[in-house]
């Protein structure tokens, strides 16, 4: 998260004894949440990796959910009726909104205090620049991971909406219509065809396909 507070806020989060029991909650949660995964019966019945991967998934989620909560508890990043806009003028205090960053953690639902300039109609959110969210709706570990800088730079697309039109085309209308219900091996099966035929490689595979079934 970056730089952490020190002392009390106004509308923030107590420190010392309450921080111990939010580890102590924490860590609850992420054993309760591993042994109603695991259930009943010997290790020697664990199919290990199922669970090694699973577990992961869930620490993550539970993760995700303490530090959605630790954030939204603070709420003195409202630092008064106006702020000075970016353009000189004051930035009028409307209230608190909601937004879904990606994380390396998973999906985060911030609610920030959101503030508007009346004279140039733009509005901000100063947690957003605190935080480094003020580009998009991913993190900064995420932007990391991603190279984005290093695309833009050779000018190259770093657009989500291409990413997420492309998942909704391809395997949004194919998997989810009225009824279906798929196991992820199923699933495989029919969306990676789907995704050849989309591309125009359809052919493609089944010549690299025979090809392969020749050399064997």
């Amino acid at each position: 998260m970056g730089r952490r507070p020190t002392g009390s806020t106004r509308g923030g989060l107590a420190r010392g004894g309450q921080e111990g029991g939010f580890k102590a909650a924490f860590e609850a949660e992420i054993v309760a949440e591993i042994e109603t995964l695991v259930g009943t019966g010997t290790v020697d019945d664990w199919d290990f990796e199922a669970i090694e991967t699973a577990a992961r998934r869930q620490a993550m989620r539970v993760a995700a959910r303490a530090v959605e909560r630790l954030i939204n508890a603070d709420t003195s990043d409202c630092a008064g009726a106006t702020l000075p806009c970016a353009c000189g003028q004051p930035a009028r205090y409307i209230g608190r909104h909601d937004k879904t960053f990606g994380s390396v953690l998973g999906p985060l639902t911030l609610s920030r205090a959101y503030y508007h300039c009346e004279p140039c109609k733009k509005g901000f959110c100063p947690r957003d620049h605190a935080l480094g969210l003020q580009d998009g709706s991913l993190s900064p570990g995420v932007l990391r991971m991603v190279r984005y800088a290093e695309f833009r730079a050779a000018g190259l697309c770093t657009s989500t909406g291409v990413v997420e039109s492309g998942c909704k085309t391809a395997i949004g209308t194919r998997c989810k219509r009225s009824g279906m219900h798929w196991t992820v091996a199923g699933a495989d099966a029919i969306i990676a065809p789907r995704c050849r035929t989309l591309s125009g490689r359809f052919e493609d595979f089944w010549e690299r396909r025979a090809q392969r079934r020749v050399a064997a």
